[in-house]
């Protein structure tokens, strides 16, 4: 059991070890050996002599703080890298060795973890004195203050994260990207749904969508009316008027659109008139002709233009009266001549 608490402890310990110092490394890597001043190569020399005194007194948290600082001021010190690894395998070392400490060194170890902010291993360190002494009160404050500055540490990063997750949204939303910056502003709000600005600029989004179509149709629609002008400037009324029921398809009410096939019925009315009224004179010009036929042949033409013509019934009402009397005349017997008179002899 003490061996196992021992390995959990130095895994705990070791890994906030190692977090903090690849954070250093990252932050130091502007450092260049070359840009540094002869003070600073002095004051490096002295930071790694004091990590070493302190490695050798076994403070491994005050060596490891002067051999980060030489580190810091020259990243391409090798003896500072060698100095910190060392320092690191023998902290950890001693970490082993921790794990069978009293309860008043453990505490202590734990305290000086916190004060390097190494807030998971302090936690680590509170929970092994807690679980020798459940109630001491200073490992259960030292507990519960690392926990808090691990959630402290955690809504930061969740609040940097949202903060660049809304500065991403409103760089789309300014780009007229409105479809991803909704899909953008959505994934904030299934994190945080009273996000305000998530709300107000996906209602901004979908007006702006909303814009954007209707101009777009606008623009449909005022392309399909020139057409249809076109066509019926051209006499195509049917191509016309399908021209502008298409408009009225995207625009129900479009009074243009309205007006247009009003305007081809009309047309197609006075159109289909003119020609009735032509075969109409023709059928006329081909009674007086006594071309009672050709004449029902125009007629018929006629019919199949304007059905509800009522000339039309007339005259083939009037040319079937002539017909039938022209039949009746016809069907008559010839008249028989009169006789001759005999010529009387001339005396």
């Amino acid at each position: 059991m003490r061996r196992q608490v021992t390995e959990r402890f130095l895994q705990l310990v070791g890994r906030g070890a190692i977090l903090l110092l690849l954070a250093v490394g990252l932050a130091c890597t502007a450092s260049k050996s070359s840009t540094l001043t002869e003070a600073d190569r002095q004051q490096v020399e002295e930071l790694l002599a004091r990590a070493q005194t302190e490695l050798d007194a076994k403070n491994y948290d005050r060596a490891m703080t002067a051999a980060i600082a030489a580190y810091e001021k020259d990243t391409s010190n090798t003896r500072a890298i060698q100095l910190r690894n060392r320092i690191q395998s023998e902290r950890e070392a001693a970490m082993g060795a921790a794990a069978e400490r009293s309860v008043p060194e453990q505490l202590d170890f734990a305290r000086r973890l916190a004060r390097t902010n190494d807030h998971e291993a302090a936690k680590a360190a509170f929970e092994k004195v807690l679980a020798v002494d459940p109630n001491n009160r200073d490992a259960r404050r030292g507990k519960e203050a690392a926990e808090k500055a691990l959630a402290d540490a955690k809504a930061k990063e969740q609040e940097a994260a949202r903060r660049t997750a809304l500065a991403n949204a409103r760089r789309l939303y300014d780009s007229r990207q409105y479809t991803q910056a909704i899909a953008a502003y959505d994934e904030i709000l299934k994190q945080d749904p009273r996000n305000s600005e998530a709300q107000r600029y996906i209602a901004r989004s979908r007006t702006a969508i909303a814009d954007e179509q209707k101009k777009q149709q606008e623009g449909e629609i005022a392309q399909l009316l020139a057409s249809a002008e076109r066509q019926v400037k051209s006499r195509q009324f049917d191509e016309a008027a399908a021209t502008y029921r298409t408009v009225l398809e995207k625009d129900r009410g479009n009074r243009d659109a309205t007006r247009g096939l009003r305007d081809i019925d009309s047309a197609i009315a006075g159109q289909k008139k003119a020609e009735v009224d032509k075969l109409i004179q023709a059928a006329q010009s081909n009674v007086r002709a006594d071309k009672l036929d050709a004449a029902l042949v125009q007629l018929d033409a006629a019919e199949k233009i304007d059905a509800g013509d009522s000339r039309i019934a007339r005259m083939r009402s009037d040319i079937t009266r002539q017909q039938a009397r022209a039949a009746e005349i016809a069907a008559r017997p010839a008249p028989t001549p009169a006789p001759t008179p005999t010529p009387r002899p001339s005396p």
